[in-house]
């Protein structure tokens, strides 16, 4: 009888399961060869929160794999005090605007993020590039920073980050992450779970921008080469960070600072060297640091 009924349903189930306008796979393989991937894409029908219908399971509650794993999310808000509502193998975005009127494509996209839980680096990522061909997805990129969330043309600004890591998704085919480290990753989403006040697992995020053949905010234009970047040898020391009231920027030179919060609104501005923060609410915040005519860009985490 459980098998009959399994029968009757199924044809509902697969009948009901929506497949995307585009979809795409991202391939992940660790230092000690554990695979794992996930599926993400978008559709005219999909939301930015939780499209079930596209096959989306939330699996957010459920255990980590202690060794590898890969998930990813929407583009929501996730830091080290917050965390996506919504974590599945397959995400499909939601489009902004309707299908290209000479291309036949979906051009103005959400950005995705995927989580990844890894013991062994260095972490690899392949996809198929021919998917990242042709008008709409032309300078589609991925990085492990924030930053394109902030500043559209942060790839521009070789003060804000040295040597930024990205991938042009149309132009290679793997990318390899060495480390995470807050040096050469300091804007990377992560989420860290806590025992007991103790951490016990740092989760990394990395983000899937989706930008057409004519886009002006994409590193992917041929004329941005990491190696050309220059070294910013101008810094600008926080104290104490994390903290519950007060900020200090350690440095003698005049600068003009405005603050972001994690999805890039604006907070405040001003020009003091000590920066209230008090009435804030918790979580991660983007300083951004103007010294002449250098910028410098800083996290905060504020913590009650």
């Amino acid at each position: 009888m459980k098998t009959l009924l399994i029968l009757l349903i199924s044809p509902f189930v697969i009948l009901g399961q929506k497949t995307a306008f585009w979809e795409t796979k991202l391939y992940f393989e660790d230092g000690l060869g554990n695979k794992d991937s996930i599926t993400i894409g978008h559709d005219l029908k999909s939301n930015g929160n939780f499209n079930p219908d596209f096959g989306e399971i939330n699996i957010k509650e459920e255990p980590w794999n202690s060794v590898f794993e890969v998930r990813a999310s929407h583009n929501e808000a996730a830091h080290n005090l917050a965390s996506p509502k919504v974590l599945s193998k397959k995400i499909i975005g939601t489009t902004e605007a309707g299908l290209h009127p000479t291309y036949n494509c979906l051009f103005v996209r959400e950005p995705l993020k995927a989580f990844v839980k890894i013991k062994a680096l260095p972490l690899k990522i392949s996809w198929d590039s021919t998917r990242h061909s042709g008008f709409c997805n032309k300078k589609d990129f991925l990085t492990p920073h924030i930053l394109p969330l902030i500043f559209p043309n942060w790839f521009d600004d070789p003060e804000f980050i040295e040597n930024p890591p990205f991938v042009c998704l149309s132009e290679k085919g793997s990318f390899i992450i060495d480390n995470f480290t807050e040096k050469t990753n300091g804007f990377v989403d992560y989420i860290i779970d806590k025992y007991n006040g103790v951490e016990i697992d740092t989760i990394y995020g990395l983000l899937i921008s989706f930008r057409t053949e004519s886009s002006s905010n994409s590193p992917c234009s041929g004329t941005v080469d990491v190696k050309d970047i220059i070294k910013n040898e101008l810094d600008v020391n926080l104290y104490p960070n994390p903290t519950s009231h007060t900020i200090n920027l350690e440095i003698l030179e005049s600068l003009t600072w405005q603050l972001y919060d994690n999805q890039g609104r604006f907070v405040k501005n001003g020009v003091e060297h000590m920066i209230d923060i008090q009435n804030m609410n918790d979580g991660m915040y983007l300083l951004k640091i103007k010294i002449k005519d250098r910028i410098i860009v800083k996290k905060i985490i504020k913590s009650s």
